[in-house]
């Protein structure tokens, strides 16, 4: 295989000035197999990659591309966005350390800071609205686009959550719900990205297999909202808890507040009324939460009305969550509530 084919180099002026050294790169390298880089992602891959090579001239063609290859979603370079893995290559060198990034103002607790998400939130979403339904009732629900995340659609699907977890797709219900929930508070994370910011904050539950489910500090800290509140109940035979449902009636259409909210759920398949799944609850609508579902396709099996909402785009609505019918699953009945107030 070419050292071309290996390395996937972007820069073709580059590999005309360095054309000699590229040949190095097939026989110097230990590392096993071709190396896979994908665009903004690759910044572990090369500077592992860097101490496997031998040969000077191979070396100082990956430290090029460190230090040009951009992080996803922001104008970092690997080298910028990872200071001491770029100083342990220079080092390799022998040459001088890099010159001191330009001091700036520390980040406010719970904002996002890491490289793979941005800086800050975007904005706030406004308190519900309150308006009639064709069905006679009411829609209470703040004006406000939220992005449609899924846990086994994206990037992130067949990626284990942590090392030695499930993978999204499996496991992620509650990460993925509240990923969505932010969007009310104007972050633009997706599922990977929020978790890459809690694993820097130290955000996580304790306790075994904690690793998926944000802690209240971490969900208190981005917010900005005060008090986590939880409540937690059994469904009620194939009905909804009713504290639950009256909780979300009054937040959003007695209170008017627009925070969302993540539902706990039972699937009606199973023997018991205990919570199985979670989903965003943004409104709430002819009596039902008005949910966007992490864990269900937005297909027509999905729906009992057909009902669809594209997967990881903007969508202004949700679907009831007595709308909500899997194949396997069959209805959700709410059991509980996670929110911050």
């Amino acid at each position: 295989m070419s050292s071309l084919s290996c390395l996937r180099l972007r820069h073709l002026s580059l590999v005309l000035v360095l054309g000699g050294a590229l040949s190095a790169f097939g026989t110097e390298s230990h590392a096993e197999g071709p190396l896979v880089l994908h665009d903004g992602r690759d910044c572990g891959v090369i500077g592992t990659a860097f101490f496997t090579f031998q040969e000077r001239s191979v070396r100082a063609l990956a430290l090029f591309e460190f230090e040009t290859t951009r992080l996803t979603h922001t104008t970092q370079s690997c080298a910028e966005g990872n200071p001491k893995t770029y100083g342990n290559m220079r080092a390799a060198l022998g040459l001088p350390p890099a010159a001191p990034p330009k001091a700036v103002a520390p980040s406010s607790p719970g904002s996002p800071s890491t490289p793979n998400a941005p800086s800050k939130p975007k904005g706030r979403g406004g308190a519900a609205v309150v308006t009639s339904t064709a069905a006679g009732g009411q829609r209470c629900a703040p004006d406000v686009e939220y992005t449609n995340y899924k846990q086994a659609e994206g990037d992130w699907a067949e990626k284990p959550v942590q090392p030695g977890y499930m993978k999204f797709e499996r496991t992620s219900c509650h990460l993925v719900a509240w990923t969505t929930a932010l969007g009310y508070y104007g972050y633009d994370y997706n599922p990977e990205q929020l978790r890459d910011e809690l694993n820097r904050t130290d955000g996580w539950r304790s306790g075994k297999g904690g690793k998926v489910h944000p802690s209240r500090t971490a969900l208190q800290a981005l917010t900005k909202g005060g008090k986590f509140a939880k409540t937690t109940g059994l469904a009620d035979h194939g009905k909804h808890n009713a504290a639950a449902l009256e909780a979300v009636r009054r937040h959003f259409c007695v209170d008017r507040k627009g925070e969302p909210m993540v539902g706990n759920v039972d699937y009606e398949s199973d023997d018991d009324d205990r919570g199985n799944h979670f989903v965003t609850i943004i409104g709430f609508q002819d009596g039902e939460p008005l949910v966007l579902d992490p864990g269900s396709a937005d297909t027509d099996k999905s729906r009992v009305s057909g009902a669809k909402l594209t997967s990881n785009k903007s969508v202004k609505t949700g679907v009831l969550l007595n709308d909500v019918r899997r194949p396997k699953q069959g209805h959700y009945y709410l059991t509980g509530l996670e929110f911050v107030e």
